[in-house]
């Protein structure tokens, strides 16, 4: 439940998001900003229309479609990325966003329902990959400069399934 209804124009280091973060954003921008909003991505554009669902736990929330137009990229070296970088730099032109609306608080499930999602998410196994968890965790320490002898070893798959975190020495 970040607000974004309020942004003039925003910035997106992308450059290490996955497709499924880019689709989470590009609704929100189509949800939350209000046309002409101007959204910069770097890496990868994002996802130009689309239909935002209903939220299941908020009947309240806006939903329908939207349209983010691409309306230039341009390239250029990135120290960061250690090479040439795309700058994808898009106009909200069909949102959700109402005038007058602003934050809004997320709803407060139920204890019991919070507890029966959580053994739903178990029993899937979605909460059990380990090799998932292991490579965010991975993925967040390159993301914030930590040492590379501190990250885990992700090259042996002996490693997830034991669910242990090796540390490369």
């Amino acid at each position: 439940y970040e607000y974004l209804g309020d942004i003039d124009c925003a910035f997106v280091f992308s450059s290490c998001m996955t497709s499924e973060l880019m689709a989470e954003l590009s609704a929100a921008f189509g949800r939350h900003c209000k046309p002409g909003t101007i959204v910069i991505t770097t890496e990868f554009p994002l996802i130009l229309e689309g239909v935002i669902e209903p939220l299941e736990d908020d009947k309240d929330m806006p939903f329908g479609p939207y349209q983010i137009d691409l309306v230039e990229n341009l390239d250029g070296y990135c120290w960061l990325t250690g090479g040439c970088s795309t700058a994808y730099i898009h106009r909200v032109t069909k949102s959700l966003w109402v005038d007058g609306v602003g934050r809004r608080e997320r709803p407060v499930l139920p204890l019991e329902e919070q507890a029966y999602r959580i053994v739903k998410l178990l029993e899937s196994g979605e909460l059990t990959d380990t090799k998932k968890f292991m490579r965010n965790v991975y993925n967040n320490m390159i993301f914030s400069g930590l040492p590379e002898d501190w990250r885990p070893n992700l090259d042996d798959d002996d490693d997830y399934n034991r669910g242990e975190l090796f540390i490369r020495s």
